[in-house]
């Protein structure tokens, strides 16, 4: 970019109104601190991804003061509860269960903090944060403009952005700029920056329907319905709380896209007699990479321009929104001269290893998945075999749960719930399994231990440098 003048400064420019981008604007007004936010799209979400928001990252909410906003206001039902279902398919056998209450119940706080976890979906989290930006003095977004290219020197960094539907550009000098701009981040790569792991780990069909079979099965209500049967691997998402699902379709071959057939999945997962509604389907692929660096000169990286995740566990927007703390007060300290001169140079070193183990993690966690298919198509076979096959995912169940759920140290005994075999009439519309059915209102010991062992099993090469990009 040649020399130029630029005829409007800011102290930050963030590139990315998503949930880190904007949870990164929210934390500089805290501290007091101007930011010009530019976003290339209007700001909506096309597609609805992001399930949890972990405990750690509604107490910033809560900092901010809009957990509340969030947890009572953002549309999301509030009585929803956040239940944990392995069923053979919906109209199938329950396997396992594990009972969590909804983001309004005021059991769903954790006990070590003033907040609790959230299951929330992307349409109802982001509004709630592009709401809350509105009344921020400090904060100016521009959405459907785009940051074009950038240059730095030791006092600035020079960006030209641009109106995508004008194609009026304009100059803006920063005295910082934060790529919180996704995956395919411009400012990661006009750095130079290489994300380095293991990449196309494994490829994935996400399926958006609607659907009101909330009605009509026994199950009762659920986050999430993870499948098993010898058809499909795959897990249903509520959405809304209501009738609008996301089906995560896993281990398919690059040659079946094409000749996917999403209807007759969807039946897989549903059985053939409740009704649907295709909304779209969506091939993803899951990464395993973090960045060699989140940081050259006064540019950083934060969000998935840094690290790239499996979304089991629900580590990605998490860990993201760390990030974006930790770059925000960071930068608020140097700006208003209490940081101290090294102290932008411990972003790196304090957040890449924090990536590290959660990719590394949820790499893991995707693995397990994945280990425990194919299944036999007798698993929904309504004998002794049929139960004996149900039971064998119970364990895998619990090791499951114990990492997507449990934050707190081990419960007590009596907090598991006992087991109890069930069973019914083979001939009812909706078959509950005589397989036993682990029911975990608080995880309990063998549903619970601390995560310190797999944080550290996560350390291992589960996705060492293989590739960089």
């Amino acid at each position: 970019m040649a020399e130029i003048l630029s005829s409007t400064r800011v102290p930050v420019l963030i590139s990315g109104a998503g949930p880190v981008g904007l949870s990164l604007a929210i934390e500089l007004a805290y501290h007091g601190i101007r930011c010009l936010v530019v976003e290339q799209t209007d700001g909506s979400v096309d597609f609805p991804t992001t399930n949890l928001a972990n405990t750690r990252t509604v107490e910033h909410l809560r900092r901010w003061g809009i957990a509340d906003k969030m947890r009572f206001e953002s549309g999301y039902p509030t009585d929803y509860p956040r239940n944990y279902l392995f069923i053979t398919r919906m109209d199938g056998y329950e396997i396992a269960r594990f009972d969590h209450p909804a983001n309004g119940d005021p059991n769903s706080r954790s006990p070590y903090s003033p907040e609790g976890r959230l299951w929330i979906s992307k349409p109802y989290f982001d509004p709630v944060l592009h709401r809350h930006i509105t009344t921020l003095a400090t904060v100016e977004v521009r959405y459907k403009t785009a940051l074009e290219e950038f240059q730095q020197d030791s006092h600035k960094v020079t960006c030209k952005i641009v109106d995508v539907e004008s194609g009026r550009d304009e100059m803006i000098a920063a005295d910082y700029l934060a790529g919180c701009d996704g995956g395919k981040s411009n400012v990661r790569r006009a750095l130079g920056i290489q994300y380095q792991g293991v990449f196309s780990q494994g490829l994935n069909v996400a399926v958006l329907f609607r659907s009101p079979f909330l009605k009509s099965i026994s199950y009762g209500p659920a986050v999430m319905y993870q499948i098993v049967n010898g058809q499909i691997n795959g897990t249903i998402a509520a959405v809304d709380g209501k009738e609008l699902w996301r089906l995560n379709i896993r281990n398919v071959k690059q040659e079946q896209i094409d000749d996917l057939n999403a209807p007759e999945k969807l039946r897989h997962a549903l059985g053939q007699n409740i009704p649907f509604e295709l909304l779209d389907v969506r091939p993803w692929t899951g990464h395993c990479v973090v960045a060699e660096k989140y940081q050259e000169g006064r540019v950083f990286l934060a969000g998935d321009a840094a690290h790239l995740n499996w979304p089991t566990g629900g580590f990605g927007m998490n860990t993201g929104v760390g990030d974006a703390v930790d770059i925000g007060w960071k930068l608020a300290a140097i700006l208003q001269g209490w940081g101290g001169a090294r102290l932008l140079d411990s972003y790196t070193a304090e957040r890449k290893p924090i990536a590290m183990i959660n990719v590394n993690e949820a790499a893991e966690m995707r693995a397990n998945f994945d280990n425990q298919t194919p299944f036999s198509p007798k698993i929904e076979e309504d004998s002794e075999e049929g139960n004996q096959l149900r039971e064998k995912p119970v364990a895998r169940s619990c090791a499951h749960a114990r990492k997507s759920f449990s934050m707190t140290p081990p419960a007590s005994s009596s907090d598991i719930a006992t087991r109890t075999r069930r069973s019914a009439s083979p001939t009812a519309r909706q078959r509950r399994s005589s397989t036993t059915v682990s029911t975990c209102r608080r995880l309990g010991p063998e549903c619970a231990r601390p995560m310190s062992g797999s944080r550290t099993a996560a350390r291992r090469s589960t996705c060492s440098g293989r590739g960089s990009r």
